[in-house]
């Protein structure tokens, strides 16, 4: 398992919103079985969910970049011509990733089966609605070399607002309910991302299932098409 962000936070002792999850279930039983599959998450770090995919024998990296994107514009980092902070903040924690891979840092992971090129699936949560349309479409201009045919991504899309100042933290009880740790303020709009805006966004991805969840949310399980 490879972790570059914050390290999980502690389990809040309180009863916290828990809601049914169709996607997920779904992105699972489509994990390749031959092999360890690839999984990349966007989110903030949790234990249980190590815990939860480790299951599975994934490969799993973990890249909370709302922290990273924060940080960068906190450290005022340079963006290189032509770029995006978005773009330098992904590229910097690949770069660190595949350093980490090359270097033989600990990963769940079947040493002995071939890695393939792509992640079989990304776990976007709510990532999507704290990011501008040119940064979305950065993100995935960036991810492309990562992605192949047949990779997935699930994503929580808020069609109500108000939402959180920051992305919540999903927490994976079991392969259809998710549990929502989240304390911060609802003080900032839903941008509403519309699916057929979403795409244009998100080239060589199609809809492959869509439901509809509780508190305001559309699940998406996005599908690699053109590799």
């Amino acid at each position: 398992m490879k972790l570059w962000g914050n390290k999980p936070k502690p389990e809040p002792p309180v009863d916290v919103p828990e809601i049914a999850t169709l996607a997920l279930d779904t992105a699972l039983s489509l994990l390749p079985r031959h092999r360890p599959p690839r999984v990349l998450d966007l989110g903030p770090a949790s234990g249980p969910n190590v815990s939860f995919f480790s299951q599975f024998g994934c490969q799993l990296e973990i890249i909370d970049l709302f922290a990273a994107l924060s940080d960068h514009r906190a450290r005022g980092t340079a963006v290189p011509l032509g770029g995006s902070r978005i773009g330098a903040a992904v590229s910097e924690l690949l770069e660190r990733s595949e350093a980490g891979h090359q270097s033989g840092g600990d990963r769940i992971v079947d040493e002995s089966a071939s890695v393939p090129r792509g992640y079989d699936l990304i776990l976007a949560w709510d990532l999507l609605d704290y990011l501008e349309e040119r940064e979305i479409t950065e993100l995935f201009r960036v991810l492309r070399p990562q992605r192949q045919v047949g990779t997935r991504m699930l994503a929580l899309v808020s069609y109500r607002g108000p939402i959180p100042s920051r992305p919540r933290r999903f927490r994976v009880l079991d392969r259809t309910h998710l549990v929502i740790d989240d304390s911060a303020p609802s003080d900032r709009p839903s941008p509403v991302h519309k699916e057929p805006r979403l795409l244009k966004l998100m080239p060589g991805f199609v809809v492959e299932s869509c439901y509809l969840m509780r508190h305001g949310i559309q699940e998406y399980l996005f599908v690699e098409r053109d590799g």
